[in-house]
């Protein structure tokens, strides 16, 4: 199951998006077990994260503002890597090499996602930056995440050709 997670995640962290490094990522219950066992093997309640995400930010935290008659229909506080567009909540900017990440338009989950993994840090930004612009399996990127990796491109060979000039 692993390895297929990896695979439909192109091996990036399901609440970060930074590579996946780790020979056994953390499978995460996006719902906490603790307190859905009914959900607790559903697939569209786990994921691969890394360590950070998992152990460090979400820790316990439980995103279900409201939960519904099954797993599907339960709101959720923080964008759910299944059930919603992250370019519906999440916008990306790139200012040269920098990767900066706000809410779109006043987006709650935006924001709370933003907020519990620590999106918007210097830390995370730059790793951003550095899988965006070093990974091998860029040319497999799509939507924002492709759209970011041609910004950042974009801005470092604008600042090499104003040094050459």
């Amino acid at each position: 199951m692993t390895r297929l997670m990896l695979i439909e995640q192109k091996r990036r962290c399901a609440y970060c998006g930074c590579r996946l490094f780790e020979k056994r990522p953390h499978r995460d219950h996006i719902a906490p077990k603790e307190s859905y066992r009914e959900w607790m093997f559903w697939p569209t309640n786990l994921v691969l994260s890394c360590y950070t995400c998992n152990t460090d930010l979400k820790k316990t935290f439980d995103p279900i503002l409201v939960k519904g008659s099954t797993y599907r229909r339960s709101e959720f506080s923080f964008v759910h890597p299944y059930f919603d567009d992250l370019d519906d909540h999440i916008t990306y900017t790139s200012e040269d090499v920098k990767v900066l990440i706000q809410e779109r338009n006043g987006s709650t989950k935006g924001k709370k996602t933003i907020d519990v993994f620590e999106l918007s840090s210097a830390e995370r930004s730059n790793q951003r930056a550095k899988d965006y612009l070093h990974d091998e399996d860029a040319a497999d990127l799509y939507g924002h995440h492709r759209a970011l990796l041609e910004n950042a491109r974009a801005a470092i060979e604008t600042r090499l050709l104003k040094m050459n000039d």
